[in-house]
């Protein structure tokens, strides 16, 4: 899958925005793994459609990242904020 990693600078709530037309695809949000090496799916936020809003609790250095398999999704935008 495709996917550009962020680096979470503040721990605690995020808000997690999603739009965009997924057609037949898969959007998965993913935290990097203790091995530093593996990602995991967040919990609830693998996705078949969009629009969504969500909130994600993130602790501080936490690499995230989405990726998106099969189909052909088209004009995909994300927002991740932080709350508190």
């Amino acid at each position: 899958g495709r996917g550009n990693e962020d680096v979470v600078k503040n721990a605690g709530t995020y808000q997690l925005a999603i739009t965009g037309t997924l057609t037949g695809a898969t959007l998965a949000f993913q935290i990097l793994g203790p091995d530093g090496t593996t990602y995991g799916n967040y919990p609830g936020l693998t996705l078949t459609t969009l629009p969504v809003i969500a909130n994600v609790d993130l602790p501080v250095g936490a690499m995230v990242k989405m990726t998106v398999t099969g189909g052909t999704p088209t004009n995909l935008n994300s927002t991740l904020s932080w709350i508190r």
